[in-house]
């Protein structure tokens, strides 16, 4: 079961926001005898692993293997001088801590013997000072049980509950720990079922994932029977930031690798689309051999559907693309030809209102010449958003661009690069390239800018009044009444429509009066502005908020986004008037 979004929240999290993407996460679908820091990590975050792993490789069929043989391994993300990380430690630069994550372990199978007792694998969560937060471990707790044990940290210490398996089971299970920094909340869930939850947890911050197998101390993970197959793993957000204009293009997840050049067809990675996501795949080759229209497809199983595919390719870098018409998951298959070829596979996505509009470019550099500097310039408009990705066929020395941003690359740059980078607030975008290899005819680029117009259309009260005329061109001044209900188009705007005008009522001692009115936000963005008046005289009285009392109001009511105020004066002997005095302030 390959996971790529956790969509599951638990019941105290219920309140949090629902915007979710991974932020590391590993498929394993990498060729046979990938180790640990070489896996694809298809995450927003896409970090590598510090050290590779002994004994612990894929299969080549989707599984990341942990053989019995692997020994005792600590191995940290992200590796420091990488992207994310600090250049001298392997933390991110930046910790996380807001918002709500699930660590989340998917095991396919395992098979332990009696010679693994004591023998542990960890996956876990720690912050800056090296306190473990969270963390799903598995070995072998009995000669006839195996464990799976989920903890996390709180006010008393570490909290855990262990639930028992078969020492071999072919179906295998899913374990996450969610845990959220803004609320303090923590729950264990099994295959998807909830089965413990805390209000303690008290990590204050995530600054990477630690990898471990383990032991007694003396001949750990020595025994090649043993063996525990992962299916997938990785952090996922369950609650963030909301997306805002900092970052309304993002590519929600990437993948790469460097393939061989024996002919057959492999799946590169599997997305989890949104309909209006743009999905890219770029590929590299030794030669032309891979550039032919269908030899990438976007297989989905689960009713999503894209759009035609369309390849552009300039010399042996190529690239295909197309946008989703209808949300699923799609595998990312590529068919492999007789070539040593580089890909990377992208999913761009637009967080806010707005279709992803496309510049594809390309341009050559002459092989002949050493150290030419080539630019490619992208046609985005003005203050855009962009999903950049670009596919270079040859050596270079690293894609720059006018923001002074190095691509990030799913490969191993500059030979045969396939990278991409996400921008803000662009008027431009230029890339800069420079050629150190001159025994080859051409050098070229293709690249890709999905974008986003912003509209920073600022809301004023002229606009929020146009809007509420809803194009009416006739008696739409304020003392108008644009829909002919008696009512001028101020009052009518200010209290919500007609049927919502002030009432009055009295007794022995009050006289009492109730509007509707926008509430102090709303009315803000309105440029409108309420008070309850009282006079005693009609024609020659003062108008003045003098002895009006305000009772209180109810929010939201009669709609969101309004109040129903009540106010009151006492009676007295003499004949006393209120109103409700609107003004418009543009």
């Amino acid at each position: 079961m390959k996971r790529y979004l956790v969509t599951m929240i638990v019941a105290m999290m219920a309140t949090l926001s629902t915007f979710a993407l991974p932020l590391e996460w590993w498929d394993m679908s990498d060729t046979a005898g990938t180790d640990l820091n070489d896996l694809s990590n298809s995450g927003t975050l896409a970090s590598v692993w510090n050290f590779n792993t002994v004994g612990a490789v894929t299969d080549g069929n989707g599984l990341f293997v942990i053989s019995g043989d692997s020994g005792t391994t600590t191995r940290k993300m992200p590796k420091k001088g990488t992207a994310n990380a600090e250049a001298g430690a392997d933390v991110y630069a930046s910790p996380i801590t807001v918002g709500a994550y699930s660590l989340t372990v998917d095991f396919a199978a395992w098979s332990l013997d009696a010679s693994s007792l004591g023998d542990v694998w960890k996956l876990k969560a720690q912050d800056s000072s090296g306190t473990d937060i969270a963390g799903i471990e598995f070995g072998m707790d009995s000669t006839t049980t195996a464990r799976l044990r989920m903890w996390n940290l709180e006010s008393d210490g570490a909290a855990y509950r262990s639930y028992s398996f078969d020492v071999t089971s072919a179906s295998g299970t899913v374990a996450e720990v969610q845990f959220d920094f803004d609320n303090g909340t923590v729950a264990y869930v099994v295959d998807d079922v909830e089965q413990y939850s805390a209000v303690d947890f008290i990590g204050t911050e995530l600054a990477g994932l630690i990898y471990t197998t383990s032991g007694d101390g003396t001949a750990d993970w020595a025994t090649a029977a043993s063996s525990i197959s992962i299916d997938a793993m990785g952090l996922d957000v369950l609650s963030g930031p909301a997306p805002s204009e900092d970052n309304p293009v993002i590519i929600v997840a990437q993948s790469g690798d460097t393939l061989n050049n024996v002919p057959e067809t492999v799946i590169i990675t599997t997305f989890d689309a949104d309909t209006g996501d743009v999905l890219v795949f770029g590929a590299s080759g030794s030669n032309n051999n891979h550039i032919q229209q269908d030899a990438v497809n976007w297989v989905s199983a689960d009713g999503g559907a894209v759009d035609v595919t369309v390849l552009t390719n300039k010399a042996a870098a190529a690239m295909w693309y197309t946008t989703v018409t209808t949300g699923g998951t799609f595998n990312v298959e590529f068919n492999k030809t007789n070539n040593y070829t580089s890909v990377g596979a992208y999913q761009i996505r637009a967080l806010d209102p707005g279709s992803l509009q496309l510049d594809v470019q390309g341009s050559y550099v002459s092989g002949d010449i050493s150290n030419t500097t080539a630019e490619t310039t992208y046609n985005i408009g003005t203050d855009a958003a962009v999903g950049l990705v670009e596919v270079i066929s040859t050596t270079s020395a690293g894609i720059t661009t006018n923001e002074g941003v190095t691509l990030d690359y799913v490969n191993s740059p500059p030979k045969r690069g396939v990278g991409s980078a996400a921008y803000t607030n662009l008027s431009s975008l230029i890339t800069t390239w420079t050629t150190d290899q001159s025994t080859v005819g051409y050098i070229a680029l293709v690249g890709i800018a999905a974008y986003l117009q912003s509209t920073n259309v600022v809301a004023t009260p002229e606009s929020l009044y146009a809007d509420w005329l809803g194009g009416e061109t006739v008696n739409t001044n304020l003392l108008e009444d644009v829909d002919g209900d008696g009512v001028n188009n101020l009052v009518d705007y200010a209290v919500g429509g007609s049927g919502n005008l002030p009432v009055s009522a009295m007794d022995a001692s009050y006289m009492t009066y109730v509007h509707v009115q926008w509430d102090e936000t709303e009315a803000a963005l309105r440029g409108l502005s309420y008070d309850v008046q009282a006079t005693s005289n009609l024609v020659s009285g003062t108008w003045s908020t003098n002895g009006v009392e305000f009772v209180g109001s109810a929010a939201d009511t009669p709609a969101a986004g309004y109040l129903t105020v009540t106010n009151r004066i006492p009676v007295s002997e003499m004949q006393d008037f209120l109103r409700l005095h609107i003004e418009f302030t543009p």
